[in-house]
């Protein structure tokens, strides 16, 4: 099994310059809209932000996972993203991530 399988390379963001949770998050939706994988930046990010609000997504060991459900895509989107630096994330272990996988489900999709 190989990552491109999953996550093709257009998808994959390498030493991105990120300074915040929130930077992240925008991140993700920007580059999501610019591939047309999503229908508004914004609804992704208002999405991604309010699960965050919830409980912090930072699983730990470096590892965050954002993720939401949102009418703003058809079919799951995934990325892949390593900052330039650990990012703070208030992760569960309080830790800054290394490795990001967002991911934004449809709204209706209740089984993956």
């Amino acid at each position: 099994m190989n990552l491109y399988e999953f996550i093709p390379p257009e998808q994959i963001f390498l030493d991105a310059a990120l300074g915040d949770k929130d930077d992240v998050l925008r991140f993700t939706a920007q580059k999501l809209a610019e591939l047309g994988i999503v229908k508004s930046q914004e609804g992704v990010y208002r999405a991604l932000r309010q699960r965050e609000d919830m409980m912090s997504t930072g699983i730990g060991d470096g590892i965050g996972i954002p993720h939401a459900l949102t009418p703003e895509v058809e079919h799951v989107a995934i990325l892949l993203i390593r900052p330039e630096k650990p990012v703070p994330f208030d992760a569960l272990d309080r830790q800054p991530v290394c490795l990001v996988i967002p991911l934004i489900v449809p709204e209706n999709e209740t089984t993956l």
